[in-house]
């Protein structure tokens, strides 16, 4: 996986439209000096073209699907693979990669919750 992602060539199926084709393109940089990382460069890009920002912003807009729940806790449009999969604790405190691989990784911004905090 770690070679793919920084080596592999990017395939975009034939039946992504040009503005997606264009958008993941530019998300998908390696280079993050080069990557189309600033919010507002995001949402002004032709793919968004269709959306009002400040109505989504307002929550003044219908969503395109609705799925049918009864509540907050029905997942009833979940598969069951997932609903009957028992849960494991999963947080690990060490990572195997190397410090030489992960020097690749520098300059990346995302951090993950926890999951120790109780939210």
């Amino acid at each position: 996986m770690y070679q793919k992602i920084m080596t592999a060539k990017l395939s975009i199926p034939k039946s992504v439209n040009d503005d997606a084709r264009d958008l993941l393109e530019k998300l998908l940089i390696r280079d993050p000096e080069q990557r189309m990382t600033d919010p507002e460069q995001i949402k002004a890009h032709p793919w968004f073209s269709s959306i009002d920002w400040d109505l989504l912003l307002a929550k003044e807009i219908t969503p395109p699907y609705i799925p049918p729940v009864k509540g907050k806790l029905d997942t009833s449009q979940v598969d069951p693979t997932f609903t009957t999969e028992e849960p494991t604790l999963s947080l690990m405190p060490d990572s195997n990669i190397s410090s030489t691989l992960q020097q690749n990784f520098e300059g990346f911004t995302y951090v993950a919750p926890s999951g120790m905090d109780g939210q």
